[in-house]
């Protein structure tokens, strides 16, 4: 299809594509001839209950996010949780030194009944758990109470 034999052919479809588009936009665009019919609307009658449910809670069930279904069933249950027990033991004397920092773990210097230990997080010293070792804090708990202990001041004199 050289020289002019090519535009007589598409120059007619280019005009009749674009014909094509033209009439599917008017028949978008223009309104319609016959009116919208107006909606009817029918008045509703609201009948108020007489009657009232009362519903009892079934709060038995296991905690899905926490997986303590025993602790849950023992507390509705009544008995006496860890927290509500009285302790039998007093808290030592519990002297956080310091920490030393690596890049693989945190090892802090602890004094505990006159006895110095090396701790890391998640031992067990003499009934005491390491929960967390900061550089100005340590955190120690037992039976399910928690204390924080921070390095005491010097004054140099």
């Amino acid at each position: 299809m050289k020289g002019k034999k090519g535009i007589y052919i598409l120059l007619p479809a280019v005009a009749l594509l674009w014909g094509y588009i033209g009439y599917k936009i008017y028949n978008q665009v223009k309104t319609p001839e016959q009116g919208i019919a107006e909606p009817v609307f029918k008045a509703l009658k609201f009948e108020p209950k007489t009657s009232k449910q009362s519903f009892e809670l079934n709060l038995r069930y296991a905690d899905p996010f926490l997986k303590q279904t025993e602790k849950v069933q023992k507390e509705a249950d009544g008995e006496i949780s860890a927290k509500n027990k009285k302790r039998t033991w007093i808290w030592p004397q519990i002297t956080y030194k310091g920490c030393i920092e690596n890049h693989k773990k945190t090892v802090g210097m602890l004094r505990l009944n006159n006895k110095e230990y090396l701790v890391q997080n998640g031992m067990l010293i003499e009934k005491f758990t390491i929960k967390r070792i900061d550089r100005d804090s340590l955190i120690v708990e037992r039976e399910g109470e928690r204390r924080s202990f921070s390095i005491p001041n010097r004054i140099n004199n």
